[in-house]
């Protein structure tokens, strides 16, 4: 035996530095000799952080036999090293390798952010190859929901409610319930000219209907005549349907006072420096889809961070982070008047904005990533020391 080295198991690492799939992986390759294993593209940054990087492959048979590769890249590996402890993410395949691994003996911690169900759920309009790959996953997944409470660590960073549909109860011993974070570093504070029009309200993240765009098109309709004059910026990549909705919108839309941008797909850091002199921040996640309901998103914490206002759809996740009125102000998902009503009352009143800018830079400061990285070492080592 050589060096002691930790696998780090997982689907993708993309060059997003607030995400829980950098900032965990980064963190893991500082402290240990991390070998990491994807099914798809990881991030230059932590690839060269890491003692090696494997990325099989996102074919079909490489979707299959994902699980055994895992598996038997562990048993390989274990005869020139001495492998500390396999740490899977929230996808059914590597939670499954995860678990079989761990009846052979090795330490197991199971790391969810994303609900696991995200890659067995079901959908008929999806195409043939796709369900096949779905079903699979119900199948592998099937096992790794059993044996998940027996994982040496659990680390959720989800809402708590959500552990007992996997028969764990959150205040098992070898559970932590946690939440995403922030790099406080990397987010600019908003320095808005409040007083200015139009006022600009930011979203970041993929553009669909389940993010609640076609809410925030019908509350823009619904302003008042004399709401202040707003330009909505929404960053990320936009699917076919919701372009047609927002181009809809555009042409037939009586009260088009209001401008909205789509800039397609933005890298992080730009991203980032739009938030600068960004006014309001908008989250308005649609709780029809179960993982939206449970999750703690990326884009709130670095609303909080940059200073910004947020009105976001009122979550089990949202409600653990956002305190309504203070640090931002929830609305119930779909609701076109709440939405409406949020935006009316923080474009006309600039002290209201103060107050929750104030409230939300403070609130930021209890969700750095560095403090939830050293408490996810320090679990990490007591249990595999």
């Amino acid at each position: 035996m050589t060096d002691e080295v930790v696998i780090f198991a997982c689907q993708h690492i993309k060059c997003a530095r607030n995400t829980a799939q950098f900032q965990r992986s980064s963190a893991i390759c500082d402290s240990f000799d991390t070998y990491i294993l994807s099914r798809r593209k990881v991030c230059e940054e932590v690839a060269a952080e890491s003692e090696k990087t494997i990325s099989v492959g996102n074919g079909p048979v490489q979707r299959l036999l994902y699980p055994v590769f895992i598996i038997a890249y562990v048993f390989a590996l274990r005869r020139s090293n001495k492998v500390r402890y396999v740490h899977t993410t929230h996808s059914p395949q590597t939670l499954a390798a995860g678990a079989f691994l761990q009846l052979l003996g090795f330490v197991w911690i199971a790391d969810i952010w994303d609900d696991p169900q995200l890659g067995v759920s079901l959908d008929r309009s999806e195409s043939i190859m796709r369900r096949i790959a779905k079903t699979y996953n119900r199948v592998v997944f099937s096992f790794a929901k059993r044996r998940l409470g027996e994982a040496d660590l659990i680390v959720f960073a989800l809402a708590p409610e959500l552990l007992s549909e996997y028969g764990v109860a959150p205040d098992a011993a070898n559970v932590w319930t946690t939440t995403n974070g922030v790099d406080p570093k990397i987010v600019p504070r908003s320095s808005s000219q409040a007083d200015t029009e139009p006022l600009r309200l930011v979203y970041i993240g993929p553009v669909t209907l389940e993010r609640g765009i076609e809410t925030l098109l019908e509350a823009l309709q619904s302003l008042p005549s004399d709401c202040p004059l707003l330009s909505v910026e929404l960053i990320g990549n936009v699917d076919s349907k919701t372009s047609s909705v927002i181009d809809r919108w555009d042409r037939e839309a009586e009260n088009r006072r209001h401008k909205v941008i789509t800039t397609g797909y933005v890298e992080h850091e730009r991203a980032m420096e739009r938030l600068s002199n960004a006014d309001i921040g908008l989250c308005l996640l649609s709780i029809e889809v179960r993982n939206y309901n449970y999750a703690y998103p990326i884009k709130v914490f670095e609303y909080l961070a940059a200073g910004i206002p947020t009105i976001c759809t009122r979550t089990n996740g949202t409600e653990q982070i956002l305190t309504d009125g203070e640090s931002g102000i929830l609305v119930e998902s779909g609701s076109t008047e709440a939405v409406m009503k949020a935006i009316d009352t923080l474009a006309r009143n600039e002290e209201v904005r103060r107050r929750i800018t104030s409230n939300a830079r403070k609130e930021a400061g209890a969700y750095t990533w560095g403090e939830i990285n050293d408490e996810l070492l320090r679990r990490i080592r007591s249990v595999t020391e």
